[in-house]
């Protein structure tokens, strides 16, 4: 398993409370510009529409060899099974969490994604886990 992109900031930002294995349905050329890793995804997030998962904000920037016509879209399709996608819609709505991709990572020749539900820290709660991390540094020497 090659990592291709790691969300550093989901565990400063966020509680993570489960995770999810995920495809990505993409293009050739959107394949080709992850290899060459002209991709940005920050600020990505998982929506639920009409029973189907789409990951949205994700941008993938065409190469030079690819062909000047296309249309570059913010959203893909994530495939996930019906029993994952309806678990996450009710955290979603009910709950009020928030689904994120953590990782995008190479599996065989696939692309694959993974997604965590979680819910967004306050301000006291990374203070609170800056000065722990502080205090265990100090009494570690």
């Amino acid at each position: 398993m090659q990592i291709i992109y790691y969300n550093r900031k989901a565990k400063y930002k966020y509680f993570i409370f489960d995770k999810f294995e995920a495809g990505i349905s993409l293009f050739g050329w959107e394949i080709k510009s992850i290899r060459v890793k002209k991709f940005n995804l920050n600020n990505t997030y998982i929506t639920i529409k009409y029973n189907e998962a789409w990951l949205v904000g994700a941008k993938f920037i065409p190469i030079n060899t690819t062909n000047k016509l296309i249309k570059i879209k913010n959203i893909k399709k994530i495939l996930l099974k019906k029993k994952e996608i309806s678990y996450i819609k009710s955290y979603i709505n009910i709950k009020r969490y928030t689904c994120i991709p953590l990782k995008f990572y190479w599996k065989k020749h696939l692309c694959k994604c993974e997604l965590a539900l979680v819910k967004g820290k306050k301000l006291i709660d990374k203070r609170e886990i800056e000065k722990k991390r502080d205090w265990d540094r100090k009494n570690k020497f």
